[in-house]
């Protein structure tokens, strides 16, 4: 099975198919998408996972364009129920604006460089469906000057709905050495795009100060988290620390959700 298999199969059934290269955490990928409609959300289909799958399940490809039409109507299905046209009214916008983390990247969208080498912040609005999925789209200079935003004051809003929603939560039965550390996973609710609450200073600095320490390590989990590690009397080996990140990136974490290979230590 090709891609042209399936774009073929789509176009027969009367369907148009736009063709793109989507960049999802620095990673590229060949998506294909059905436009039938003008709503804002239109599931993206990447090919190579689609083959992977066909493959491995030896469905036919009228099976698998059955199936991505599916998918496809209930993600439009879903938009008409959150009432989710292609543009957002300006306050709709702001209550759904946050600061995601990823590794830095050539994406033209809005964003900057954070205090964590190789890893940027960017601005995204973040969905809920009905069904309790979370979508997400990245923000350019083009859509806030769509809703009449200044970029100041979309980072300024992004960064107190992310505060609001911030968790911090103390690990338990994950010892890093022979040694017992304390550990903490900082994230949101939803667990969706939540390593962005580490960059909040006053956060961190009222972490600091419960845990009584000044010096905190940093462990990048993934894009949706951060492991928080106390820095107390003992000091802890950073480059070891960084090849735990590291052998965690490469047999835990997908591609696409990955940061870097690398631990931080911030001072508070």
């Amino acid at each position: 099975m090709t891609k042209n298999d399936i774009v073929n199969e789509l176009n027969k059934m009367g369907y148009e198919v736009r063709e793109e290269n989507v960049v999802k955490n620095s990673v590229e990928f060949l998506g294909i998408s059905i436009i039938d409609s003008d709503r804002y959300m239109i599931p993206v289909f990447y090919v190579e996972d689609i083959i992977t799958k066909a493959e491995q399940s030896g469905a036919t490809v009228k099976e698998i364009v059955r199936d991505m039409l599916k998918i496809h109507n209930d993600a439009l299905r879903e938009s008409e129920e959150l009432n989710k046209p292609i543009h957002f009214n300006r306050e709709d916008f702001l209550k759904r604006l946050y600061v995601g983390v990823q590794k830095e990247s050539k994406e033209d969208i809005v964003k900057c460089k954070t205090e964590f080498e190789g890893i940027e912040k960017y601005l995204f609005l973040r969905m809920e469906a009905l069904n309790d999925a979370i979508y997400s789209a990245k923000i350019s200079k083009n859509i806030l000057k769509n809703v009449d935003v200044d970029e100041s004051e979309a980072w300024e809003t992004a960064e107190n709905n992310v505060r609001k929603e911030t968790e911090i939560i103390q690990l338990s039965g994950f010892p890093m050495s022979a040694e017992e550390c304390e550990m903490f996973v900082i994230s949101n609710k939803s667990r969706f795009r939540g390593a962005s609450a580490v960059l909040n200073k006053k956060v961190m600095k009222a972490f600091a100060n419960l845990v009584n320490t000044k010096k905190i390590m940093i462990l990048p989990s993934s894009i949706h988290e951060m492991i928080l590690i106390p820095c107390h009397d003992c000091e802890y080996d950073i480059e070891s620390c960084s090849e735990i990140v590291k052998l965690v990136n490469e047999n835990e974490v997908e591609l696409t959700e990955q940061l870097t290979d690398r631990a931080y230590i911030i001072e508070v």
